[in-house]
């Protein structure tokens, strides 16, 4: 039987409430939204993938609508990443490296962020373009129209597979935050899983597993086990890709893992030799057999890139804005899909290079600070009173 606390929390928000704010649906948003699959190379001084300047042409198009929410709950963000950026800047300085591409990339997905959560942009439209994005890539690879970059592995225009892995892994559960009926739930995760399997990206799979596990056991404990569970699953995890990596199938990839567990360690040793406050951004990478290779290790990458301060500040955004930390709402199945996201998050983040600063990291942010202000007072351009609802 669920918890009682957790199953009156579950209750005092309707159980299949979503975080849709009840905004027409926006085509345009969701075209560009689609885009965000799509990480074609543009010429230009910026030298930005289409997907980012979608984000960005989202971003200018919301910034000529009013906020219908107040971030005022969560000011905190606005000064986290105020900080982060300047700090980053900083440290580029001292290094002497150029920032100019990583940080406006930064800056692109932390305002998409906010503007997600003061409803600048309607979150549920951008979560449809997202998912129509992701079956048009799949459909155009198998079709032959797209990169094929791993031997008949699904990448497609997201180029690499574990970025693939990733993109699936993590969509999914957002999308069932947005539906109310379970087998409109089932049926995205079903799909979720099916993308996954034919990226072959191992850690998205185990990270996917781990965060269903979480919808599953964690609406039915109460807070103090919830964290013995995020313990068990990271334990679990950690078990099974350090023994299981090279069962069956994947017994033909030891080269590969090898040069990997070089890449590692040539990591931690270029971590090791940095100054507390980091080497700059764009730095996560080392040379292993003749060849550049990024890192494996996205904590890593903050530690290279912006020392303590950076791992501290990135992390403690997605714990404290996916876990709910200091919420006092009660918790319901939107916030329950927003912390299985996390954990596919956080666990991906131990094995892939590139997972904080991604759009379905900073898609996740969005959705969860929106959750945070979902009770403040509405903006003057709001109807008085107008909550967060379940869609439909």
């Amino acid at each position: 039987m669920p918890h009682a606390s957790s199953a009156s929390e579950t209750a005092a928000r309707g159980g299949g409430a979503s975080v849709s704010d009840h905004q027409p649906f926006r085509l345009l948003e969701a075209l560009l939204a689609g885009l965000f699959v799509f990480r074609i190379e543009i010429p230009g001084p910026a030298q930005l993938p289409l997907s980012d300047l979608a984000a960005l042409a989202l971003i200018a198009l919301a910034a000529f609508r009013r906020p219908r929410r107040s971030l005022r709950p969560v000011n905190w963000y606005v000064y986290i990443v105020v900080f982060l950026l300047a700090y980053l800047a900083v440290v580029a300085l001292v290094n002497d490296v150029d920032p100019v591409r990583r940080l406006v990339r930064f800056a692109i997905l932390m305002v998409l962020a906010g503007f997600i959560a003061s409803a600048r942009i309607d979150i549920r439209s951008v979560m449809i373009g997202v998912g129509a994005g992701l079956i048009a890539n799949t459909a155009l690879f198998y079709a032959g129209l797209a990169p094929d970059n791993y031997g008949g592995l699904l990448t497609g225009f997201l180029e690499d597979k574990n970025r693939a892995g990733l993109y699936f892994a993590v969509l999914p559960l957002l999308m069932i935050a947005f539906v109310r009926p379970t087998w409109a739930k089932i049926v995205i995760l079903v799909a979720g899983a099916a993308g996954l399997v034919l990226t072959d990206s191992r850690t998205s799979m185990a990270a996917f597993a781990a965060a269903v596990v979480w919808i599953l056991l964690s609406t039915r404990i109460g807070a103090a086990l919830r964290v013995v569970l995020a313990l068990a699953i990271f334990l679990a995890f950690s078990w099974v890709e350090d023994n299981l990596a090279e069962v069956g199938q994947y017994a033909a990839r030891a080269g590969s893992d090898a040069l990997r567990s070089r890449i590692d360690s040539a990591a931690l040793i270029k971590v090791s030799h940095a100054p507390w406050y980091g080497l700059g951004v764009g730095e996560g990478e080392v040379t292993v057999a003749g060849g550049q290779w990024f890192f494996h290790n996205s904590y890593l990458v903050l530690l290279v890139e912006g020392g303590w301060i950076m791992l501290l500040c990135v992390v403690a955004l997605f714990v404290i804005v996916g876990f709910r930390v200091g919420a006092r709402s009660p918790r319901g199945a939107d916030d329950v899909a927003v912390e299985a996201a996390t954990v596919a998050i956080l666990l991906c983040a131990t094995r892939l290079g590139e997972v904080f600063f991604t759009l379905p990291a900073f898609l996740l942010l969005g959705v969860g600070l929106a959750i945070r202000v979902r009770d403040a007072p509405s903006n003057s351009n709001s109807f008085p009173g107008t909550p967060f609802t379940a869609s439909g």
